[in-house]
């Protein structure tokens, strides 16, 4: 291998809830294992021990192999560290469900909430027993082997990272173009970032490897969709005037919330957190489901 050139393997996990299994990649270079995130697995199908663990973000089908994987070094942000060591994930959860309407009482919710918190409760316990960098603390960021773009938009925490000739784009740019986001612009900015930074090929978060000219097209049929739909929850506002969000949900996907789809409505909780930065709307989040109106 050349000094830019590296050896990647992917492996997949699938797990419930996920329809699309997540992807982990152990890369060979200059030398050292890493494995770029660890999968929805507390066990990852890995057959060596990596030298070095990297994490893309918090969201459990990314980090569930740190559960068996505490004896090698684990580099995140300090935001994924502080999200998965304080314990909130469950909050976050119902936050969205009762902006949704989706009732905390019903026997599914509460079968799923228990899973979720199950698995971040193991997660956590286990980065107790492991050793930890952050942010730029990380020896492959030190020894320049790695190199950290943060890529917020999809979470809070979000940070691809660029090996040899290649970038592990986590949940940043997914063919064909449909990763949940939380904050519309953050995640404009986070697909410039990507495509200003120099590599070869993409590797996502699930799919397949995408070469540069694809995730140009990729990445501009991404951004021009979240525009549209941008310009859909302003249409459909300002003419109601007054919408839960239930009923805007039905309006802008065609159906309802639910929590099979969850994904969905936290999209549209964080296009609607955005939007009401800007004053076109106002969001009651009082009411469950919240109701939105005209700004």
């Amino acid at each position: 291998m050349s000094g830019n050139d590296i050896d990647v393997k992917t492996y997949k996990t699938l797990e419930f809830p996920l329809s699309d299994p997540s992807i982990l990649y152990m890369v060979k270079i200059k030398d050292k294992r890493i494995l770029v995130d660890t999968g929805a697995k507390p066990r990852p199908p890995i057959e060596e021990e990596p030298d070095y663990i990297l994490i893309t973000h918090w969201h459990w089908d990314h980090i569930m192999g740190i559960v068996s994987l505490t004896r090698s070094p684990i580099c995140m942000s300090s935001k994924t560290f502080s999200i998965l060591s304080e314990g909130r994930y469950a909050e976050r959860f119902r936050n969205v469900l009762r902006a949704g309407g989706i009732y905390i009482d019903e026997p599914s919710v509460k079968m799923v909430e228990a899973m979720f918190s199950e698995r971040y409760d193991k997660v956590a316990e286990a980065l107790e027993r492991a050793r930890v960098y952050l942010d730029d603390e990380c020896p492959l960021v030190r020894e320049g082997i790695v190199d950290i773009v943060p890529c917020h938009g999809h979470s809070i925490d979000h940070v691809c990272y660029v090996l040899g000739d290649s970038i592990f784009a986590g949940d940043t740019v997914l063919e064909p173009g449909r990763p949940t986001i939380i904050d519309f612009e953050a995640h404009r900015d986070s697909i410039l970032k990507i495509l200003s930074v120099e590599w070869r090929t993409l590797y996502p978060g699930h799919g397949r490897p995408l070469d540069r000219n694809i995730v140009y097209r990729v990445a501009r049929e991404l951004v021009v969709s979240r525009c549209r739909r941008v310009y859909d929850i302003i249409k459909v506002v300002a003419e109601r005037g007054e919408i839960s969000l239930d009923e805007l949900m039905r309006e802008i996907y065609g159906f309802g919330p639910s929590i099979q789809m969850f994904m969905p409505l936290r999209t549209l909780v964080g296009y609607l957190v955005e939007l009401e930065k800007t004053k076109m709307i106002i969001v009651d989040r009082d009411a469950s489901p919240w109701i939105i109106r005209r700004g």
